[in-house]
């Protein structure tokens, strides 16, 4: 692999995997005639990203949007996403109250944000930040007059 970060499974390259399938099936929304079930995975999928990185709720707008411009309003379909979203929490929350663990459902939700005191691999950003500023579109070098 490029970076030695992806030589493993971790629970972001997991989030990603399922933030492609849900962006497939909000895709294939419009095309399908009866998409409850399909809608309730998208929420699913959702929550399940969440549970593994927290900032993906914010995919949340993504089901919203998709129902919002490909599908009629109907309001059973919003339902549905909804719970199909909160569908795993419950059960998150079900089995860590019969562990005797509801204190970690605390530690789930977590914000933060910091940026990193040192690159990790500077010859991969200097690379990427060439080739962007090589074809970025639009810009033209001028000669000086």
């Amino acid at each position: 692999s490029l970076l030695k970060d992806w030589n493993y499974l971790s629970a972001t390259l997991v989030s990603n995997w399922l933030i492609l399938a849900t962006l497939s099936a909000v895709l294939q929304l419009y095309t399908s005639a009866d998409a409850r079930k399909q809608i309730f995975n998208i929420g699913c999928f959702i929550s399940l990203m969440a549970m593994l990185v927290f900032p993906n709720i914010v995919f949340v707008l993504l089901l919203l949007l998709g129902l919002g411009t490909l599908r009629p309003f109907k309001i059973s379909e919003w339902t549905v996403g909804l719970l199909g979203i909160i569908t795993p929490f419950y059960f998150l929350a079900g089995i860590l109250y019969l562990t005797d663990d509801l204190s970690l459902l605390k530690n789930t939700v977590s914000i933060d944000f910091s940026l990193p005191r040192q690159i990790a691999d500077p010859e991969v950003v200097f690379t990427v930040l060439g080739l962007i500023l090589t074809f970025r579109p639009g810009w033209r070098i001028q000669a000086p007059t």
